[in-house]
């Protein structure tokens, strides 16, 4: 998708398209917690989708109560849709895949329960998807997407093995792209895998352990070679993200 939310106050967000330098100002979201005796300011967490059943780009507000608001691009107004249904914090945007936004979820309520939340925007409804097996071993996860497949990356004191599900919905469709190597002898600890090329290259999000800072690097699948890039982020609170260009307004 070629649009991105920004937030232009506390209140309000705005959608744009990086192809054609426009952008296009949200109508006003309500963030204060009116219950309370003094004013609280309530955040959001947003996330941005395609309902190919309607054509229309939407916008999705999660606040830290896990109440969830929608607003379809077009109209000028948000609309309340059910709560997110877990007793969890949603800290991060969902990610677009197959017609509906996905969040990692921790049920804070269930220690052991780690999913992945998937929010249709078709029919506005919820369903559970879950990581793939990792045959016992000990890893921690996140979420992702590489080529418009939902992945996993799994870390581990060896590998960071990245898994993408293939055919989307499917659990059994979870099939291990690759594993790459531990970096510690290069100075960085890979994270997660940003983009991916017709010839397995990976673009790698990684922490530098000198520095203490985010970089860059790129990893031939193929040969097993690591590639520091020259070009680096090097301003904080930015972060790197792929989209395809569109010359569609926002």
């Amino acid at each position: 998708m070629a649009s991105f939310l920004g937030m232009f106050s506390h209140t309000s967000y705005f959608l744009w398209n990086p192809s054609i330098r426009k952008f296009k100002l949200l109508p006003p979201l309500e963030n204060q917690d009116k219950s309370a005796p003094f004013t609280i300011i309530v955040p959001y967490t947003i996330s941005f989708g395609y309902d190919c059943f309607i054509d229309k780009y939407k916008v999705i507000a999660v606040s830290s109560k896990n109440e969830v608001f929608l607003y379809t691009l077009g109209t000028d107004y948000w609309k309340r849709i059910d709560d997110i249904p877990y007793y969890c914090t949603i800290c991060r945007s969902g990610l677009y895949v197959s017609g509906a936004v996905n969040w990692y979820v921790h049920d804070e309520s269930d220690s052991s329960l780690y999913l992945i939340l998937s929010l249709d925007l078709e029919n506005e409804s919820y369903q559970e998807l879950y990581p793939p097996d990792f045959e016992d071993e000990s890893y921690s996860w996140t979420l992702g997407v590489l080529s418009d497949y939902l992945c996993v990356f799994a870390t581990s004191d060896m590998f960071l093995n990245v898994w993408i599900m293939k055919e989307y919905g499917n659990q059994e469709s979870w099939t291990k792209l690759c594993s790459v190597p531990d970096m510690h002898d290069h100075g960085f600890q890979a994270s997660a895998a940003v983009y991916i090329s017709e010839d397995d290259q990976l673009l790698l999000q990684c922490y530098e352990f000198d520095s203490g800072e985010e970089k860059l690097v790129v990893y031939d699948s193929k040969t097993g070679i690591f590639n520091i890039l020259e070009f680096q982020n090097n301003y904080e609170h930015i972060s790197q993200k792929v989209y395809i260009e569109s010359l569609i307004s926002p």
